[in-house]
């Protein structure tokens, strides 16, 4: 079954303006925001987080991530850049909302987020 001219335009069109693209890396961002807000409610009800491993770990890839300097496809910057925000910006708010929550009690001279 074939859809009629003006309907496959309009899809032709809508993939061209990049809307589909931007609002797929949104809700990238939007994903790891959600598991930043999460892994910081986590560790303020439950300390003894830092203790295990895989939550260390799980902490590490979101901080890299956020802290990141990379312009590469899928990196915070990249997805910032896609959308029009300040990376700066953004992450300041993140900061003051989570990000402050994941670092590591005892290592708050050495970071555990430190961008690679």
């Amino acid at each position: 079954m074939t859809r009629p001219h003006h309907q496959a335009a309009n899809d032709v069109a809508f993939r061209e303006d990049g809307r589909a693209e931007k609002n797929l890396w949104i809700a990238v961002l939007d994903q790891a925001v959600e598991d930043a807000g999460v892994l910081a409610q986590k560790v303020c009800d439950e300390p003894d987080l830092w203790g295990l491993q895989p939550f260390r770990l799980e902490v590490r890839q979101l901080m890299r991530f956020f802290n990141g300097r990379s312009m590469e496809l899928g990196s915070f910057r990249f997805i910032c850049s896609l959308i029009e925000c300040n990376p700066d910006h953004l992450r300041s708010r993140l900061e003051a909302m989570h990000l402050k929550h994941l670092i590591r009690p005892d290592a708050q001279t050495t970071p555990l987020y430190a961008a690679a």
